[in-house]
């Protein structure tokens, strides 16, 4: 799970220099952010507007993301961005907890350094080819991209270095956890290269484990992933196709139009959360409906649902809105439980409203369009507002102390509210207009949003330079963040694949002779349980590539199914006790974690009647994607 971090202060001026470097790098790929921005937009304006497309945008954008997202990840390490399941992990003493960073950045440190040696291999391969190695339309030469890709990777192994020196003097008996775990890993790679013979799938089953126990060590999931995803590589199939695929899957997987959606739709949320958009909706939404019973509540969510239009996150939504609408909540006499269960589930909707990052996900690792997974959520997603209000209606009616009304607002105190969110709906609109008639594409999309979201915040003066320029370095750490995920998770995927675990896996389910709705059931089940404990990028990123094949040969159609998935990891995102998205709102509201786990326990019902709708009318969720161009 991911958490904020602050790093300390260097204690050597060696520390200090490459914490400088980083930094450095982190604006340089922020700024090349920003540039892939503006190219986007002029590309889309000038195609529909002008009839005049910029020649080769496809291929600019993808070489741009390439130091967008590998530049920042030295100073995404140095603040600890990367996302781990620390469910076992904060269990452990601080000394066992010491060493177990070791652990991770060994890993760390084995998997990338891998990936900067053969990206300079590449690099030097890519200047001999001479005028092979370039882009089709515009003919750029790969390798400074390459090039580019290595110095980012190496940049990030030395900070690796650094925090695992720092963490063995942190740790005693730490390091001979991690010692042990190391010889482990080895000992079982010589066992399977040398002494035993397993057939594929067994190796893969193997990896599976692997993978399991180092994430329940901590490891970072993106480490892990590329790791063991090179090692089931080598054994499987040579350690020398093992070495070309982790320098191809980065670079190409990377240098993609299709992957920057990711980074401009965080920039797009970077600059709506730098602009105070969040309170204005909870404004506007509650002056309209604050004066019946439970309607700040009610507000609480439909603001959710305006601020989930912009920014695409669960935990950010629940996170903003507990700062902003739980006092006023407070200062109304509201019920804790019901203040608390509102804000908690009320953050749902950001993963699931478009435009949503866990979609994109799923459309990059499926292959589905993302624009028809937007357009999926549509429906589903106003559906889960209006259940949510008619939750908070009936605790309302059941105990009216719960949720106190508000005084009643004049016709033109309404009508001026609508100023404060009026740019960003008509924001949300365009984007989702554009995608559902074919304007531009979802990468485009996230240009056109990420810049209107600047201009929306400068023109209303609510985005300072600070602001601005912090925005830009946060989208930037978060690009990296996930880049480093699906990075993983496709040099995962190529071992899985190579041991056909996801078509064993499909046809033994299959083979068990359940009813297909039945079998659905269980792996919606395993959804909810994997919500309470791991962060929903991580589980996408993990389960997809082995259980999607299977919901193709049960016949379901997968742009629903991939609706319905997001929408029960989201809901065991806020199951107690042990949901993610709970604890993150417990360090932002002043509520016992009994008083939370009571007020969500009706919404969670909620979601419950919400998913089977959604399973026993599937048009709900494939409707407007059959409409679209």
């Amino acid at each position: 799970m991911q958490r904020q971090y602050t790093p300390p202060e260097p204690t050597n001026w060696v520390q200090w220099s490459f914490n400088s470097i980083s930094r450095i790098m982190a604006v340089i790929g922020a700024i090349v952010l920003g540039i892939m921005m503006l190219l986007t937009t002029s590309d889309v304006v000038g195609r529909y507007f002008f009839n005049h497309p910029i020649g080769g945008t496809y291929e600019l954008i993808g070489l741009l993301l390439v130091c967008a997202a590998t530049w920042g990840l030295a100073y995404c390490q140095i603040h600890r961005r990367h996302i781990r399941i620390s469910v076992l992990f904060d269990r452990f003493s601080p000394r066992i907890q010491a060493g177990l960073d070791g652990l991770a950045y060994i890993i760390g440190l084995g998997a990338f350094f891998l990936v900067c040696w053969q990206s300079l291999v590449l690099t030097k391969d890519y200047i001999l080819l001479g005028d092979m190695g370039t882009t089709e339309e515009l003919g750029i030469p790969f390798f400074p991209f390459m090039l580019t890709l290595a110095i980012g990777v190496g940049m990030l192994c030395l900070i690796l270095v650094m925090d695992l020196l720092q963490s063995l003097r942190q740790a005693k008996q730490g390091i001979l956890v991690s010692i042990s775990v190391i010889m482990g890993l080895c000992l079982a790679y010589w066992l399977l290269s040398h002494a035993i013979v397993l057939d594929r799938a067994a190796i893969g089953f193997i990896g599976i484990v692997a993978l399991m126990i180092l994430l329940f060590l901590g490891v970072h999931i993106g480490f892990a992933l590329i790791l063991i995803g090179f090692v089931g590589f080598a054994l499987v199939g040579g350690l020398d196709p093992a070495l070309a695929n982790i320098a191809l899957v980065s670079f190409d997987k990377i240098n993609s139009f299709h992957f920057a959606v990711i980074p401009l739709f965080l920039l797009m949320s970077s600059f709506v959360s730098e602009s105070g958009i969040a309170r204005e909706a909870y404004e506007m939404v509650r002056t309209w409906i604050g004066h019946v019973k439970g309607g700040l509540a009610m507000a609480t969510v439909g603001a959710c649902g305006l601020f989930a239009a912009c920014s695409g996150s669960s935990l950010a939504g629940a996170v903003t809105m507990g700062k902003v609408a739980y006092p006023e909540m407070k200062r109304s006499n509201y019920g804790p439980s019901l203040a608390s269960g509102c804000i908690a589930a009320g953050g749902t909707l950001g993963i699931l409203i478009p435009p949503s990052i866990g979609f994109i996900i799923v459309g990059i690792l499926t292959e589905l369009s993302i624009g028809r997974l937007f357009m999926a959520g549509i429906i589903p997603g106003i559906l889960e507002i209006v259940f949510y209000f008619v939750t908070i209606y009936i605790l309302c009616r059941i105990n009216p102390e719960l949720g106190p009304t508000a005084p009643r607002t004049t016709v033109r105190q309404k009508i001026g509210s609508i100023k404060l969110t009026w740019p960003v709906v008509l924001l949300f609109f365009l984007i989702v207009g554009g995608i559902y008639r074919g304007v531009f594409t979802p990468t485009e999309a996230g240009g056109i949003g990420a810049f209107g979201a600047l201009a929306i915040g400068l023109l209303r003066g609510r985005l300072s330079r600070s602001g601005f320029n912090e925005s830009l370095i946060e989208a930037s750490k978060m690009a990296a963040l996930i880049i480093i995920l699906m990075v993983g998770a496709f040099m995962f995927n190529a071992f899985l694949a190579i041991t056909r675990i996801p078509f064993v896996a499909s046809e033994s389910i299959v083979g068990l002779g359940l009813s297909k709705h039945m079998v659905l059931f269980i792996i919606l089940l395993f959804y909810v349980i994997l919500g309470m404990f791991f962060d929903i990028y991580a589980i996408l990123i993990l389960t997809i590539p082995i259980i999607f094949p299977t919901i193709e040969a049960l016949g379901f159609d997968p742009i629903w199914y991939g609706v319905i998935m997001v929408r029960v990891v989201e809901i065991g995102l806020i199951t107690p006790p042990f949901g993610i998205n709970l604890f993150g709102l417990l360090g932002t509201v002043d509520v016992p974690a009994s008083t939370l786990y009571r007020g969500v326990i009706p919404f969670f019902i909620a979601d419950i009647l919400h998913v089977i709708l959604l399973i026993a009318v599937p048009s709900l969720c494939t409707f407007i994607p059959s409409m679209m161009i």
